[in-house]
């Protein structure tokens, strides 16, 4: 619960940031930018052929005669009109400002008849108050007897970072600052369709630059060659300035758009662009901003949850699948005249808060295996453990079967001992012990599987698999048998001779208890013998004793000698027991016990006896062993064991 509060917390924050940044100027251009990516992916396509464009551009001034830095007669206008009114044009918007009064009173009057013959759009723009240090603006309409035939319309464009995307909606943009009555746009006044675009709502460009139809506006006036009247009729003409030259006015004219590879488009052809648009219901709409922020802020939120609980490649997955799914929605959507916006979410917020969420997660994984990794050094070596916390699942309740050998070590006499000492140095001395004697257990990969009184329990080959475990765990019980000679060199404690039980084979090893608690450690049959074996030092008189198991698995360099066959209690068949000597035991012993031990299997107690009682003189390390032989001899003249004996000593206690 706690972790989901505080993971609910983080995706609200993010999906709050995503918001913040979603409505900065910031996101609403990386938005944009991806608009204009899917209009250069689609390419350029046909427009409307109802809608054209008459320019004014550098071939008319050289045809027609008129310096470039120069307004056009207005004579010139009414002449266009009058030619575009015979060729059956529907109506006529001008990109161009009739504010002032031409210096000859006639020609404006020639140019009023001229626009009273065919449906005719004006443009009025915004000039700034007339208050000093005003930052409202007020209406500039154009000449009152023009506003008499014509239509007025607002000529200006909104501009998003210097690109022109949006339509014009003079209510929208200038109504908190004008007071007057504001005219249409002039797209909408030349469409002449009731069909209103919202104000989130795109342009939808058909191309770059000069992709409308255009026509050079010598050649509409053109007396000698004129255009053809069916390219006019019915069309929506707009007329205005496209030269590329400095000197020209056009160059106040002209803007960036979402095809900005080919330079500027002119005003007048992004104006007829819109009312294209407009005319035919095919501009590209966007939902409300507060739907949005909603959608997209749930969506954060909901993402940002599922990243802080994904590992990192499901999580690398999310953030490219989102990337991917959302791309091809949105310009699926695209082509169907819908923008889906989530840009900002694709490739601002989720890669931060995946590079967020996979270091959190990994210093919290971090922490948890440095934990367990201090945990499991109280029972594994330094390089054990940090294996084991590399691969958690390890810890899991149950258990697998694994071949490994197993280690018990008990104090030989330690009641004994302990009833001589107090208490408190009691535990001081097993504390000495344990730490300065058992290190060697690390130090060859075992594991310390539990300390049981003065006694202790160790495995080789789990949690962590480990070649050569057999070798391993008879060099530490040989490196311990070397530490416990130096604890008792200290004299600080009395002297302790510590017995090994090893044996070899399938444990099952894990996590065993039950849900709630449960410990590391292995069980079955080999570990059971391995414990038994440990007992039976104190009848042959040594200190480490293995199976033929372990024995298999060993080098020459680890000195042993075989001790026999034993059947030890529970078990109904006899076991290879060996004894392992840090000094060996010298060739001539060797050779006799061998021999004693063969005819003591071969039953032959006469000539048997004498030989057990010369090696027990010989070697002293031998010498118990020898006597429990000669114990059994006497025993098996009175009681002969059976047919399947083998030359095994039967236990029957533990």
């Amino acid at each position: 619960m706690k972790r989901l509060l505080e993971n609910l917390g983080w995706a609200a924050l993010v999906a709050l940031i995503h918001t913040g940044f979603f409505l900065s100027p910031w996101g609403k251009a990386l938005e944009m930018r991806f608009l204009d990516l899917w209009f250069n992916i689609r390419g350029p396509i046909n427009p409307p052929n109802d809608v054209v464009v008459v320019a004014i551009d550098e071939d008319s001034y050289g045809v027609l005669g008129y310096p470039l830095n120069q307004a056009w007669p207005r004579a010139v206008h009414a002449t266009l009109l009058k030619r575009l009114a015979a060729a059956g044009a529907k109506r006529v918007a001008f990109d161009i400002g009739f504010f002032d009064p031409w210096p000859i009173a006639e020609v404006d009057d020639e140019l009023l008849r001229a626009m009273r013959l065919v449906p005719t759009i004006i443009g009025s723009d915004v000039v700034k108050g007339k208050e000093e240090h005003s930052e409202k603006q007020a209406l500039k309409p154009p000449l009152d007897k023009f506003r008499a035939a014509a239509k007025l319309a607002f000529v200006g464009l909104p501009s998003d970072g210097g690109r022109i995307r949006r339509f014009l909606i003079p209510d929208a943009y200038y109504s908190r600052d004008i007071t007057e009555v504001l005219p249409p746009s002039l797209a909408a006044a030349a469409s002449g369709t009731t069909r209103q675009p919202g104000p989130h709502d795109l342009i939808r460009y058909y191309g770059p630059r000069q992709t409308i139809q255009k026509y050079s506006y010598y050649q509409v006036i053109e007396t000698e060659v004129p255009l053809p009247a069916e390219k006019l009729r019915d069309k929506i003409v707009f007329v205005g300035l496209m030269t590329q030259t400095e000197l020209g006015e056009s160059k106040k004219d002209s803007f960036l758009t979402s095809f900005p590879q080919d330079g500027e488009t002119f005003g007048v052809e992004i104006h007829a662009t819109a009312a294209a648009n407009l005319l035919h219901g095919d501009w590209i709409r966007r939902s409300s901003a507060q739907s949005e922020v909603w959608l997209l802020g749930i969506l954060a939120l909901l993402l940002t949850l599922a990243l802080l609980y994904a590992r990192p490649l499901p999580g690398a997955f999310i953030v490219v699948g989102y990337g991917a799914g959302w791309a091809a929605l949105a310009y699926w959507s695209f082509l169907r005249g819908h923008f889906v916006p989530g840009a900002v979410l694709a490739v601002i917020i989720l890669p931060l808060t995946y590079t967020k969420a996979t270091l959190t997660n990994y210093l919290i994984a971090r922490l948890r295996q440095l934990r367990l990794e201090r945990a499991f050094r109280f029972y594994l070596s330094p390089e054990m453990a940090k294996e084991v916390a590399q691969n958690p699942e390890a810890l899991q309740l149950g258990g697998q079967e694994i071949e490994c050998t197993a280690m018990f070590t008990d104090i030989a006499g330690f009641t004994s001992i302990a009833e001589r000492m107090k208490p408190g140095e009691v535990s001081q001395m097993l504390n000495s012990y344990f730490t300065e004697v058992f290190d060697a257990v690390f130090d060859n990969r075992g594991t310390a599987i539990q300390f049981m009184g003065d006694g202790l329990y160790a495995l080789w080959g789990a949690p962590a698999k480990t070649p050569e475990h057999a070798r391993l765990c008879c060099e530490a019980a040989l490196a311990i048998e070397s530490e416990i000679e130096r604890f008792n060199q200290s004299g600080r404690f009395p002297p302790l001779r510590t017995r090994f039980g090893i044996n070899t084979g399938p444990v099952l090893v894990g996590n065993l208890g039950s849900k709630r608690r449960f410990d590391f450690t292995g069980i079955g049959d080999t570990v059971n013998l391995a414990s038994r074996l440990e007992g039976l030092n104190k009848y042959f008189g040594t200190t480490i004793l293995t199976t033929d198991n372990t024995q298999a698995q060993l080098p020459e360099s680890i000195r042993s000698l075989k001790m026999g066959l034993i059947r030890a209690v529970g078990k109904t068949l006899p076991v290879g027991l060996h004894s392992l000597f840090r000094e060996p035991i010298p060739e001539r012993a060797v050779a006799k016990w061998m021999e004693a031990w063969a005819r003591f299997a071969a039953r032959d107690w006469d000539a048997v006896e004498g030989l057990f009682l010369e090696v027990g003189e010989e070697e002293l390390r031998l010498a118990k062993a020898a006597k429990l032989y000669h114990d059994q001899i006497s025993l098996h003249r009175s009681t002969p064991p059976p047919n399947e004996w083998q030359g095994e000593i039967i236990f029957t206690t533990k």
